[in-house]
């Protein structure tokens, strides 16, 4: 019987998978919830919403059981629980907050458990609003007062975002140095300089002595560069002027040493702007 239970596929919710009775989420408003394993008692999911919103997931499971979605950690996860015979708890954390505390609610849960060595959760994005209020090192609160970069050195600038790898461990020269996705044909650019950026502010910069391929991407090779005008600057006005940079990460500006810069990849605007200040 575990032997066919543990092998079946769920074409619709178990009958011992509990769910939120009818009339019940009119109490509970916008709230913030968790999915728990009931063997440890555990959280593996967080996650906010209103009316039945953590029936989705239990929804999600059974359409990646038929095979109409991918399958994800989370509704791995329940699936694990459920060849088990065991329901996924439901566990309400706050209720009844408007809409600006319930993403301050779950991007801190989601941080909180996120944390050392016993991480559990399955959730793949931080939550909302993370990028302002998330997570923050020791090293990027003492960077927060960091002044506005105001660059004087005329020579290309590729700027990298850099913070995915420095908490995977890597050094920022390594981090800043990739690999990355570019066409041959952008790395041509004399006396260019790469700028490693964690949550906006400058780590470090290298000048840029050549190029290795990795695959189909590249990765530089360099030394320190004698920049003291673009180390433990503050980017931010600058990378909120280029929406590219919020996708891809990697931008390459230029700078008149006056004050102004342009972007000469990364955006279709290559007019030449004054520095925010």
């Amino acid at each position: 019987m575990k032997f066919n239970l543990f092998r079946r596929r769920f074409r619709e919710k178990p009958a011992y998978q509990l769910g939120i009775e009818p009339g019940a989420p009119d109490s509970l408003g916008s709230y913030v919830y968790a999915l728990i394993d009931p063997k440890d008692e555990v959280p593996f999911y967080i996650g906010q919403g209103q009316n039945e919103r953590p029936h989705g997931h239990i929804r999600e499971a059974v359409e990646a059981e038929r095979g109409k979605r991918e399958h994800t950690p989370k509704t791995k996860k329940i699936v694990e629980i459920w060849r088990r015979g065991q329901t996924v708890e439901i566990m309400f954390l706050r209720r009844n907050l408007d809409k600006n505390s319930v993403d301050h609610v779950e991007g801190a849960l989601i941080s909180a458990l996120s944390l050392g060595r016993g991480r559990t959760l399955t959730n793949i994005k931080s939550g909302n609003k993370s990028k302002e209020h998330g997570l923050l090192t020791l090293d990027g609160a003492n960077n927060e007062g960091a002044p506005l970069v105001f660059p004087s050195a005329p020579e290309a600038v590729f700027l990298f975002n850099i913070e995915k790898s420095l908490k995977a461990g890597k050094s920022v020269y390594d981090a800043t140095r990739g690999d990355w996705p570019f066409g041959k044909g952008v790395l041509e650019h004399d006396s260019a300089i790469a700028v490693g950026l964690e949550n906006g502010v400058s780590r470090g910069a290298f000048t840029i002595d050549g190029w290795q391929a990795v695959g189909s991407r590249w990765a530089f090779f360099g030394h320190d560069a004698d920049a003291s005008d673009l180390v433990n600057k503050n980017w931010r006005m600058i990378l909120k002027q280029n929406r590219y940079w919020q996708r891809t990460g990697k931008l390459i500006l230029e700078f008149d040493g006056q004050g102004a810069y342009r972007t000469i990849w990364g955006a279709k605007n290559r007019e030449w702007r004054r520095v925010p200040i």
